[in-house]
C-alpha cells in the first residue's frame, strides 16, 4: 500500500502539474521537490485531471521506450483550484507556511476562470448559477490565499467577490442584498480599473450595470424645480452639502447607499421632460420624457434618453445611464 502525501506535497505536486506543459513522472518529481512515490500516487488518486500524452518516438540510439509524458488537462483548472483550496484550509498554521503560492500565470488562469463563470451566469440555466458562482468563490478564495498583500490582485478579488454577490442576489430576488451588492460592485468597479484587463473589467461591469436596481454610482444634478420629482422616484438619493461650482438654481444629489459618495466630481445632469423643448445643453445629461417626439430638438447633441414607461423601469434605466457616464462608458 502506498503510503499518503501530505497536504502540503499535494500541493507541490499539483501546482508544479499546472505549470509544466507535460511532464514524466520523473521529471514532475525533480520540478515539485517531492518523490516520485508521491507524484505517482498523486496521480493514480485524481486521475480524472490528468491527460496520458501520445508517446513520443522513439530515441534512436538510446534503448527501450521513451518514458511516458503526462499533462493536466485544461479542464481541470477549476477542479485543481477547488482541491488546492479544500487541501490548504485543513493544513496547519507551519505547513500553510511551506505549501507554495500560486504562480502569476496559474493566478491568472483562475482569474479569468472566475471572470468567465460570471459570465455565463446571464444565459445560465438557473439550476446551474450555484454550481458557477461557487467556482468565482474557490477560484477568488485560491487567489487570496496565495496572494496576500498583492494590492492588485486583491482588488481583482473583491471587485469578482462583488459582482458574484449581485449575480446571486438577483437570482434569489433579494432586493435589499442587491442594492447592497451592487453599490459595492460599482464603488470596486472604479478602484478595480488601473488593475485589470480592459475587456475583463467591462465585461464584469456590464454584471453590475444590468442588475435590477436602482443605485447610482455618481452624483446626479437637477433643477431645482425638479427637484421633488427626482427624489419622489429616487428616495434614496440625499443633497450633497457642498454646491461649489454649480450653476444658480441647480442642485446636486449622491446616493446614500454607496460606501463613498460622488465619485465623478463633475456629475450627470438629469433633467425631466414634461412638455415642450429640452433646455439643458451639457455634454452629459439624461433626459426623461413620456413621449419620444420629446427628444427630437437635442438626438443630435448626444447625451442619453430614457422613455418613461413604469416607474420601476423608468428607475433602473436612468440608474444605469448615470452609471455608464460615471464609469466613462459613455
Amino acid at each position: 500500500m502506498k503510503p499518503k502525501p501530505s497536504g502540503v506535497e499535494t500541493l507541490k505536486t499539483l501546482r508544479a502539474a499546472v505549470e509544466l506543459p507535460t511532464f514524466t513522472l520523473v521529471s514532475l518529481a525533480e520540478y515539485a521537490g517531492v518523490s516520485k512515490l508521491t507524484v505517482s500516487t498523486v496521480r493514480e488518486r485524481y486521475k480524472q485531471m490528468f491527460k496520458r500524452e501520445v508517446p513520443s518516438e522513439k530515441v534512436e540510439g538510446k534503448p527501450g521506450r521513451p518514458p511516458e509524458r503526462w499533462s493536466l488537462r485544461p479542464e481541470s483548472i477549476d477542479e485543481v483550484a477547488d482541491l488546492a483550496q479544500s487541501i490548504r484550509t485543513s493544513l496547519t498554521a507551519p505547513e500553510r507556511a511551506e505549501a507554495p503560492g500560486v504562480n502569476a500565470e496559474v493566478r491568472d488562469a483562475l482569474l479569468v476562470s472566475a471572470a468567465d463563470a460570471l459570465a455565463s451566469t446571464a444565459d445560465a440555466n438557473p439550476k446551474d448559477v450555484q454550481y458557477l458562482l461557487e467556482t468565482v468563490r474557490n477560484s477568488v478564495s485560491t487567489v487570496r490565499a496565495a496572494q496576500e498583500g498583492d494590492i492588485a490582485t486583491m482588488a481583482q478579488t473583491d471587485f469578482l467577490e462583488s459582482v458574484a454577490q449581485v449575480v446571486s442576489a438577483t437570482f434569489s430576488k433579494d432586493q435589499t442584498g442587491l442594492e447592497v451588492a451592487q453599490a459595492r460592485a460599482l464603488a470596486d468597479a472604479v478602484v478595480t480599473f488601473p488593475n485589470i484587463p480592459a475587456q475583463r473589467w467591462l465585461s464584469l461591469v456590464k454584471i453590475a450595470l444590468r442588475a435590477p436596481s436602482s443605485v447610482m454610482l455618481g452624483s446626479v444634478i437637477v433643477d431645482e424645480k425638479q427637484r421633488p420629482q427626482t427624489l419622489a422616484l429616487f428616495p434614496n438619493l440625499i443633497v450633497e452639502p457642498l454646491r461649489g461650482l454649480l450653476s444658480k438654481g441647480y442642485v446636486r444629489l449622491i446616493d446614500k447607499r454607496l460606501r463613498k459618495p460622488a465619485v465623478q466630481s463633475t456629475g450627470v445632469y438629469l433633467e425631466f421632460i414634461d412638455e415642450g423643448i429640452p433646455t439643458d445643453e451639457h455634454d452629459n445629461v439624461v433626459f426623461v420624457g413620456k413621449q419620444r417626439e420629446s427628444f427630437a430638438p437635442v438626438m443630435d447633441q448626444g447625451g442619453s434618453f430614457v422613455l418613461e414607461v413604469d416607474t420601476a423601469r423608468t428607475r433602473r434605466e436612468i440608474a444605469n445611464a448615470v452609471n455608464s457616464y460615471a464609469l466613462g462608458l459613455k
